[in-house]
């Protein structure tokens, strides 16, 4: 569950408890949760939907007066162990959710979602991956998200010495296809 408390100029409330819709024991529903103006991502990283432990996100918007679930996100390629929502980052109408766990290219080489929020809807628009996609670079593993920028951890990934991880930097722009974020630089 996520406990909303609100501050009322003098002290703190609980105002309201959230749970998943479809909650299942051990989905691990809250674990991870960022918000942006009225739009919050709730994790649920052992979530089964995709194959045991593949993961969802739960998106909710506040109506004025609750939190209302709108939606919920899986991979599109997602299967079991992946830990799709280990990490989220929201930003407006874009989000952003790692998977340190997923095999493509590599094993546990992790991937990251973008995803985009257009007539009351989101949808996955790219996958990134870490450059070279080596297995056990656990790209996802974190990630932060503002304005036109996103940072994308990979704990694994052979940085200045071997597993001694590195951040990918993307900027928030349509690229050549139109459709996602360009790769600005590890």
């Amino acid at each position: 569950s996520v406990y909303v408390f609100d501050f009322d100029g003098n002290s703190w409330s609980e105002t309201q408890k959230l749970t998943a819709s479809d909650a299942s024991a051990g989905d691990n529903f809250g674990r991870y949760i960022n918000i942006s103006g009225d739009r919050a991502a709730i994790t649920a990283l052992l979530d089964d939907d995709k194959g045991t432990d593949s993961g969802s996100v739960y998106m909710f918007d506040y109506s004025g007066t609750q939190w209302v679930e709108s939606q919920k996100l899986t991979a599109s390629n997602g299967a079991a162990g992946d830990w799709f929502g280990r990490s989220v980052a929201i930003s407006r109408d874009r989000l952003i959710a790692g998977a340190p766990f997923g095999d493509a290219p590599g094993t546990n080489s992790g991937a990251a979602y973008v995803f985009e929020y257009d007539n009351g809807v989101w949808s996955e628009i790219q996958i990134l991956t870490a450059s070279g996609g080596a297995s056990g670079q656990s790209f996802g593993e974190g990630m932060a998200f503002t304005g036109t920028r996103a940072l994308v951890g990979a704990l694994g990934a052979d940085g200045q010495v071997a597993n001694s991880g590195a951040a990918f930097a993307y900027i928030l722009e349509t690229d050549s296809d139109g459709d996602g974020l360009e790769d600005a630089e590890e």
